[in-house]
């Protein structure tokens, strides 16, 4: 179920106090009031996340949609053997991280950053056309294999294949 901004500003959050105080000083302010006094709030949170996703530049939000069908959390050795964001994955994620989209999860010999919040990646997944989903999840399964190998991560390939088609 969507989060719902009521009429006078107060936000039903369902425990995403976190997620929304990130979110609502960048996104309201620059997003539904730029200069214009009459601007109304948009309805839901996810429609806040899709509009602060909006505002990235092409090379960002497509590595964010990348980074969003391998997971909530990502390997950038992985995100970096997608095409189509293959030569911007690095300054992608860290474009990302400054503006807090992303964090680093794990500082070994394989960057692994994550999503600051579980809701910014589902929006952005939803933001990937179906068909393009489904090459991805192909492609990232391959990516996943070399650079993590099968071992251990069968159950990861396999959702990935799974949701290849």
């Amino acid at each position: 179920m969507p989060f719902r901004i009521s009429p006078g500003g107060t936000v039903a959050s369902q425990g995403y106090a976190d997620l929304l105080q990130d979110l609502l000083p960048g996104v309201v302010v620059d997003i539904c009031f730029p200069g214009d006094p009459g601007a109304s709030l948009p309805d839901t949170v996810e429609t806040l996340i899709a509009a602060r996703l909006d505002r990235l530049s092409g090379e960002e939000r497509s590595v964010a949609q990348h980074a969003a069908v391998i997971g909530r959390s990502f390997h950038l050795d992985v995100l970096a053997r997608l095409p189509g964001v293959a030569s911007t994955a690095t300054a992608g994620v860290e474009a990302l991280a400054k503006k807090e989209l992303f964090s680093l999860k794990s500082n070994g010999p394989l960057l692994e950053y994550m999503f600051k919040h579980a809701l910014t990646r589902d929006v952005a997944y939803a933001g990937v056309l179906v068909s393009c989903r489904r090459k991805l999840h192909r492609t990232v399964a391959d990516a996943l294999e070399e650079v993590l190998g099968r071992e251990g991560n069968e159950a990861m390939i396999g959702y990935h294949r799974e949701q290849s088609g």
